[in-house]
């Protein structure tokens, strides 16, 4: 029996109603699991039953799959991770500084050796750093 309907059937028989609600797989949510008195029992006026209706349980947490590893693309050269640099360019530049191109890159990029574009400067593993 759904909730709504105890209900109504206990203050039609003058009786009081507590609820408690117990999470559970094996019944429909709202539905009454158990009483407090066994049906046909006899209780006076105004007495108190108590329900124990079904509560869904809560959804399972979801669990991500951890993120691919960090690895360039095939078409990326292999030195620069942060930025997808083409490796037939003849030149990278890092963007708003003073090289001539013909292609720019804006960083920070890490820069693993060999750094055949040059854009780590000072040999600390980022190119491109802001100054």
């Amino acid at each position: 029996m759904k909730l709504a309907s105890a209900r109504q059937r206990l203050a039609t028989n003058g009786l009081k109603l507590r609820v408690r609600y117990r999470p559970t797989a094996r019944f429909a949510a709202g539905t009454v699991i158990s009483q407090s008195r066994r049906i046909g029992a006899g209780v006076a006026p105004s007495s108190a039953i108590t329900l124990v209706i079904a509560k869904a349980l809560p959804p399972p947490p979801t669990t991500q799959p951890p993120p691919p590893p960090t690895t360039p693309a095939r078409n990326c050269h292999p030195s620069y991770e942060g930025a997808c640099l083409d490796p037939t360019a003849s030149d990278y530049d890092c963007a708003g500084g003073s090289g001539n191109g013909p292609k720019y890159v804006q960083g920070p990029v890490k820069v693993r050796p060999p750094d055949p574009f040059d854009l780590d400067a000072d040999a600390d593993g980022l190119g491109c750093e802001p100054s």
